[in-house]
């Protein structure tokens, strides 16, 4: 389905008012490349036509979800958003297919930004993120933006995260040399092994401690 410019605005406008959980404008799914990448103008004014928007995203953020949409259409009632749900166990693999499906939803939940990216299958927010605005950290949006080389982590921003949480690692060096303690593990992989650089970075430059970074999967 093909997301044309006044769409893509309203689009703008929800992911302004409340993110949704890592959310992506979703573009056409087997449009041509061509179609993918024409540039729109963008606009803040979503006037008074009604609009339907399609909402995928995991059960598990039903909850979540339904009270932002509420809050949405409260302030914007010629917009409804239609959500649709798939349990949490199957939206990791599902999410590919759905968002590259000749009838994609206008706004999706990205499980693989890069693939998504790659496909033309999301949009662009960059103009919107002006436009609209928006205010987020850099390191709140790092696992959102994919550059020119498909790479990760800067360049253009194609999706939003739920929130802006920021998690601190505080460790006295004194009593982790007593302990034995050199080596931390951390979760969620893929958001966070921006901050873990940081860090290590940061102890290197204040210490004589020699940081190395191994992105590989941790099972712990």
């Amino acid at each position: 389905m093909r997301i044309e410019r006044t769409a893509k605005t309203v689009i703008a406008g929800l992911m302004s008012v409340a993110c949704l959980a890592s959310v992506a404008a979703c573009g056409p799914g087997s449009s041509s490349n061509k179609a993918n990448t024409e540039t729109e103008a963008v606009s803040t004014d979503l006037g008074d036509t009604k609009y339907e928007l399609k909402l995928w995203d995991g059960a598990g953020l039903k909850t979540f979800d339904d009270q932002l949409i509420e809050a949405f259409q409260k302030k914007y009632p010629n917009i409804t958003i239609k959500a649709t749900y798939d349990p949490d166990n199957t939206s990791q693999q599902n999410g590919p297919r759905i968002i590259s499906a000749a009838a994609t939803p206008d706004i999706a939940r990205i499980t693989d930004i890069n693939s998504a990216v790659r496909g033309n299958h999301v949009v662009n927010l960059d103009a919107y993120a002006d436009a609209y605005g928006w205010k987020l950290p850099d390191s709140q949006t790092q696992v959102y933006r994919v550059g020119s080389d498909g790479k990760i982590g800067s360049g253009s921003l194609y999706a939003v995260p739920d929130g802006v949480s920021m998690t601190g690692l505080y460790w006295n060096k004194k009593v982790a040399k007593e302990l034995g303690i050199t080596y931390f593990a951390c979760g969620h992989h893929a958001t966070e092994r921006f901050g873990v650089r940081a860090l290590g970075e940061r102890i290197a430059t204040e210490t004589d401690i020699d940081v190395t970074f191994i992105d590989i999967d941790n099972p712990v």
